[in-house]
């Protein structure tokens, strides 16, 4: 992630945390508590209060409430940047229900699987992610560059990628060796099917679904 420079919006526990995982000098912030960005600011993130100074990003993880990201993804998709953009809440209907109204945007939704009974910026831990599984939704609107993009952020902080998606009765399945080729199978076999994916080193392997 040296070469990386991600911005983070939201620094609770899971924000700080994956500023911490994937090296805070590389790392832009946004929070509206002072303290959160104090401490991110202390450890050599740069600090900044609107979506406007994460235009030298790479890539955006937005990591507040569910509603506060759903609210931050049309603001990007309307101004950008237009960089991709991943969230990291455990409810995925509403920021799915926003990036559907313009799919084109490189956006991912995912969800670690790693907390602690401690909260806010203070708890934050380089190692939290490590070892614990990370869902990755795979559509077939995913962008596929924003796709390997955000797979390679997860991967830096030692989680283990999950793509998934809740759709029933898989058809396929199909080992591929690198995430982009997720989309390429998909894209492949059907236009209205998703994936659930499963990650073991440098193999993925593809189950292809059949919504409806």
């Amino acid at each position: 992630m040296s070469d990386v420079r991600l911005g983070v919006c939201g620094l609770g526990l899971i924000g700080s945390s994956l500023v911490r995982a994937t090296g805070p000098q590389n790392a832009v912030v946004m929070d509206p508590s002072p303290s959160a960005s104090d401490a991110m600011r202390a450890l050599g993130a740069t600090v900044v209060d609107s979506l406007s100074g994460f235009t030298s990003c790479d890539v955006i993880a937005l990591a507040a409430p569910t509603a506060v990201n759903s609210a931050l993804l049309a603001e990007l998709m309307d101004v950008g940047p237009r960089v991709p953009t991943f969230d990291l809440g455990s409810v995925k209907e509403p920021i799915l229900e926003v990036w559907r109204s313009d799919p084109s945007f490189p956006f991912v939704g995912t969800h670690p699987m790693a907390g602690s009974e401690r909260s806010g910026a203070a708890a934050g831990d380089a190692d939290l992610f490590r070892g614990s599984a990370w869902p990755v939704v795979v559509a077939p609107d995913t962008d596929a560059a924003a796709l390997s993009a955000v797979v390679d952020v997860i991967l830096s902080t030692g989680a283990r990628v999950a793509f998934e998606d809740v759709s029933p009765d898989p058809v396929n399945d199909i080992p591929v060796a690198d995430p982009v080729g997720v989309l390429e199978v998909l894209r492949s076999l059907t236009d209205t099917g998703s994936a659930i994916v499963g990650r073991t080193g440098d193999t993925v392997t593809v189950t292809v679904v059949q919504e409806g």
